[in-house]
């Protein structure tokens, strides 16, 4: 999968039609940095036409296994916000809830940040069909998920971060029934700031030094460079 993000990249610039400056829809091509094996991508609803925002693990070496591991949402006094747009570019993915905004960005390949002024970012995790995933607390900012698989770190830089609902184990589930667990992220009045990491083997402890802003500007400047 990432082979293939990475051809139709290079196919793009070729036509000459790929630039800093151009927007895409996330229905039609995921938002991703070269290199990494972490994608946003979008599934729109055919009955009510809303937009569903998914993290998502494309090395392809997991294709059994449910690749749409983290839905985002936004929410306001337990109300959701549906999506109203959500723009690609090649650094930066930018996506608006009535009248909020919320802003994606890599940090490195492995990392996720969004920064927004929402009131309450939702964050579902969808377990592995192995069912067997720890959700572990390591302080009042951070959560860790190890799965079957892969493993997660979700840190809020700005906000408050919660664990809403969902076991910290998770072994069997009856038939039918996919195991999950949910997390948000309230705003505590400057809005919400987090990161995302996937990672194997052992966690380094470490903070996120760089700014939203400084992300996104390394982003741009290897898009310039590679092109």
């Amino acid at each position: 999968m990432r082979r293939l993000l990475s051809i139709v990249v290079l196919v793009l610039l070729t036509q000459n039609v790929f630039s800093q400056d151009v927007k895409y829809s996330l229905e039609e091509l995921p938002f991703s940095r070269f290199g990494s094996y972490l994608a946003m991508s979008v599934e729109k609803n055919e009955t009510t036409g809303q937009k569903n925002l998914y993290l998502r693990e494309v090395s392809g070496k997991y294709a059994w296994i449910r690749d749409n591991i983290f839905k985002i949402e936004v929410f306001k006094s337990g109300n959701l916000l549906p999506f109203d747009s959500i723009v690609g570019t090649p650094s930066l993915l930018k996506c608006y809830a009535n009248g909020f905004y919320l802003d994606f960005c890599f940090d490195g390949l492995s990392t996720i940040r969004m920064i927004g002024d929402v009131p309450v970012i939702r964050i579902t995790k969808v377990m592995d069909v192995m069912n067997r995933e720890w959700v572990m607390p390591v302080n009042d900012k951070q959560y860790r998920i190890h799965g079957a698989f892969d493993k997660y770190a979700l840190t809020a830089i700005k906000g408050k971060l919660t664990k809403l609902q969902g076991e910290q184990f998770i072994r069997e589930t009856k038939p039918g029934n996919i195991p999950w667990v949910q997390f948000e992220i309230v705003s505590t009045g400057d809005g919400c700031e987090v990161a995302m990491q996937w990672y194997i083997g052992g966690w380094n402890p470490h903070d996120y030094p760089k700014s939203f802003e400084e992300c996104e500007k390394e982003v741009r400047a290897d898009f310039v460079n590679f092109t």
